[in-house]
């Protein structure tokens, strides 16, 4: 474009970045010899030569950014060139992303982008922490369900395992112990005793027959093995025949046992009575189970007409009894289920029951809910749907079961020890009492609250008590915790009988201050022998408290020295001591007196009155027990190695004050 006005305007030429060239056009006021004429021009700091050219106009490409001066001067038709030479300026404009203005601007924004992308950045990673921990947190909380699951999982199966056993060796138990004690002569030659036992043994065989069976129900109703047979029968006369079998246990629990029915007497119908019976009798069994001395149990039976010749069975089981907690309540129905409350009362039963009622009643193309509100009992409502049978050709026998025909008590000695037998089975009951009748005066106890209520009032005349561990309302630990913390009763020796066979159950019985313990089942002649040892030298123990003390006694007996505390750490020192020297049989009452800081007079003292034993007779019970704990884990292979490992170098002679000390032969432990 033309830009002669623009120059003649500024005085100077002007070009944008983007302009790559400009043509200046001359013109010399000489006219003569136009010709000849020639300019010359330069670029003055680009360029130090001159430029000679003979057209009249100069092309000026390639300028940079920056400020020039074009110096032009012509030569005349005289041949003289022009003493000054024309200076044109010119400006070459900086491209706008290189002036100061947008450089400053750029920086600012990149500055602005730069603390934004910072702040994104910041709050990105922020973010991204927070989500981190969210899903860490999830995690966790999963991770820790897990566990949590894993551990409820675990608890289940210890407390299925642990009931599961106690319902196993308690029949077992009142098998294989009456039926040893016949074997031993304890019971003597009268056919009646015998009878009695034998039937009490059948009974309990019968028991574990029927948890047996329900334990292989289940499995076969996971294999949907089981199928329905159904038969006509007649109703009503079923109805009683089921709830009346329960009466004789209700009315020796002092329980009212209501039956209620709205059906007729003459109604047959067709239905599958085996599985029916097995549904109504966990259900009257479980009522009766939880509802204590004076509650009532009712069972009212209706129907409810569906069709012609069908109608649904609407039967209720009701309970006074504790209810089912809230917490347990979604869970009622769940085979293997117990508690998870830590302050559940121990009940026994293995889970099963229930949930066995719910398969056979869905077998049954029936329905079964529960109504319950803690500590106001709860009732079981249960819907079986039937067919109405107009011409029945069968009947079935409607004679109620005979009521259980228990042994008599054996005539009681006055003169004899008082044994306190606290056990929540009735049969168990029964079994202890013949078999220690005869040797002692008993007193028996359903539970641990019953059986402390008892040591209450009469706690002068207990010699001993024995006790079961799983019992509802007070188990026999808390049992053990309350006898052996109570000063006046500590000293009273306790036996546990359990069906909880853990290293950890043991080793808890034995911190709170078990005497001893016998597992389940038992042998009658080890428990007699047990008992025997156990009183004499809790005799021992009150001869020896009696006896007044010698004024050199009196004065070593510093005052702090006989508070129960401190006497309790005593007896822990010394134990811990003995137990630690078991297997040298260098040591004796030398060393244990040093050991133990006291003087070897005074250490007999206070082990005599302690547990009525001479230091030798004590440290050899510390070895018995030792070596009973060897046998009962089967440590090792022989009785030979049991008794070097704890000192005794005639196996025969170990194996003999063994059988005295636990009525058992160490051989016998390795025969199992």
């Amino acid at each position: 474009k033309d830009a002669t006005q623009q120059f003649l305007k500024q005085e100077k030429i002007v070009l944008d970045y983007t302009d790559r060239f400009f043509i200046l056009e001359l013109a010399l006021l000489d006219y003569k010899a136009t010709n000849k004429r020639q300019y010359a021009y330069k670029i003055e700091g680009l360029e130090t030569d001159w430029n000679f050219i003979t057209d009249n106009s100069i092309r000026v490409n390639g300028l940079t950014a920056g400020d020039y001066t074009l110096l032009i001067k012509g030569e005349g038709s005289n041949g003289l060139w022009s003493t000054a030479s024309l200076k044109i300026p010119i400006l070459v404009k900086q491209p706008f992303y290189l002036t100061w203005q947008f450089l400053l601007f750029m920086g600012l924004l990149l500055l602005v982008l730069i603390l934004l992308y910072s702040r994104w950045r910041v709050q990105r990673l922020y973010k991204i922490q927070v989500d981190l921990e969210k899903e860490v947190s999830k995690r966790t909380q999963k991770i820790e369900q897990q566990a949590d699951e894993l551990r409820e999982l675990d608890d289940v199966k210890s407390r299925f395992f642990a009931n599961i056993s106690h319902e196993l060796r308690t029949p077992l138990t009142l098998m294989l112990g009456p039926i040893s004690a016949i074997l031993e002569r304890h019971y003597g030659d009268q056919f009646d005793d015998i009878e009695a036992i034998l039937k009490l043994v059948k009974r309990n065989g019968i028991q574990l027959q029927h948890l047996i069976e329900e334990i292989l129900l289940l499995s076969k109703l996971e294999g949907k093995s089981v199928g329905l047979e159904e038969k006509e029968l007649c109703l009503v006369p079923l109805l009683k025949r089921l709830f009346f079998a329960f009466e004789a246990q209700a009315n020796l629990q002092g329980i009212d046992w209501v039956f209620e029915c709205a059906i007729e007497d003459g109604v047959y119908v067709l239905l599958d009575a085996n599985k029916f019976e097995k549904v109504l009798n966990n259900l009257l069994s479980n009522a009766l189970k939880h509802t204590p001395r004076g509650g009532q149990v009712s069972i009212n039976i209706n129907q409810e007409k569906i069709a012609v010749e069908q109608v649904n069975l609407l039967i209720e089981v009701i309970d006074s009894g504790k209810g089912i907690h809230p917490d347990d309540f979604p869970y009622v129905f769940d085979r293997f289920y117990q508690s998870k409350r830590k302050e559940a009362i121990i009940q026994g039963g293995t889970g099963i029951g229930l949930a066995l009622t719910k398969e056979f009643v869905q077998l049954l193309k029936g329905s079964i809910k529960v109504e319950s509100e803690w500590n106001k009992g709860a009732k079981f409502v249960l819907s079986i749907p039937s067919f109405i049978i107009k011409d029945p050709k069968i009947s079935i026998d409607t004679a109620t079961t005979a009521a259980l025909v228990l042994p008599s008590l054996s005539p009681e000695n006055e003169h004899t020890a008082r044994v306190l037998i606290v056990e929540d089975n009735k049969d168990m009951r029964t079994f202890l009492v013949d078999l220690l009748g005869p040797y002692y005066n008993t007193i028996t106890a359903e539970n641990g609250r019953i059986g402390l209520d008892i040591l209450t009032k009469q706690a002068t005349e207990i010699d001993l008590i024995i006790s079961d561990v799983m019992m509802p309302e007070m188990d026999g630990f808390e049992l053990l915790q309350k006898v052996k913390s109570h000063p006046d009763w500590q000293q009273l020796p306790m036996v546990m009988l359990t069906a909880r066979a853990t290293e950890q159950d043991k080793l808890f019985a034995l911190r709170i201050g078990v005497d001893d313990y016998l597992q389940k089942p038992f042998s009658p002649q080890e428990l007699l022998v047990r008992l025997q040892n156990l009183l004499q030298n809790y005799a021992q123990r009150k001869a020896w408290q009696l006896e007044p003390l010698e004024e050199d006694q009196k004065i070593a007996l510093k005052p702090s020295e006989t508070t129960v505390e401190v006497e309790d750490q005593w007896m822990k020192n010394l134990e811990q001591v003995a137990k630690r020297e078991v297997g040298n049989s260098q040591f004796g009452i030398t060393s244990l007196a040093y050991d133990l800081n006291i003087s070897e007079r005074q250490l007999r003292r206070k082990i005599k009155l302690k547990t009525g034993l001479t230091p030798n007779q004590y440290f050899r019970i510390i070895k018995l027990d030792r070596a009973r704990e060897y046998l009962e884990k089967r440590r090792y292979e022989t009785v030979s190695e049991i008794a070097y490992k704890i000192g005794f170098s005639n196996v025969h002679y170990f194996s003999k004050i063994y059988q005295e000390q636990y009525g058992k032969k160490p051989s016998a432990y390795l025969k199992d």
